[in-house]
């Protein structure tokens, strides 16, 4: 079970004074939603989760359909996305039969 999050949702923030490296870290931390069983404190006040309690295990999936535009219409294409997967998913709507693969890390060794 999960849920798939739409439009312009708030990133939660994590920050660990060390973070195994022995240096200070940040990052985004979409386990906050998936947790929904769990407490999460900003003790410092800066907007960012710095200690979890309870079961790290998530209870739901979290996917993101991100979409700010710059002209502010972000509902025409939430709208015009979820039509053109409706129509794929009926067989309506082909795809190019193309891809872009970018491996950036093959061969590394060599």
């Amino acid at each position: 079970m999960g849920v798939l999050l739409v439009g312009a949702i708030p990133v939660p923030w994590y920050e660990l004074d060390n973070d195994f490296h022995g240096v200070h870290s940040e990052f985004p931390c979409d386990l906050y939603y998936m947790d929904t069983n769990g407490t999460w404190t900003d003790p410092d006040g800066n907007g960012k989760f710095n200690d979890h309690s309870g079961d790290l295990n998530p209870e739901i999936w979290v996917g993101r359909l991100w979409t700010p535009t710059a002209n502010g219409n972000d509902a025409a294409l939430i709208n015009d996305y979820f039509t053109r997967n409706h129509k794929f998913r009926l067989g309506m709507l082909g795809h190019a039969r193309s891809a872009l693969a970018y491996p950036d890390d093959d061969w590394q060794s060599f």
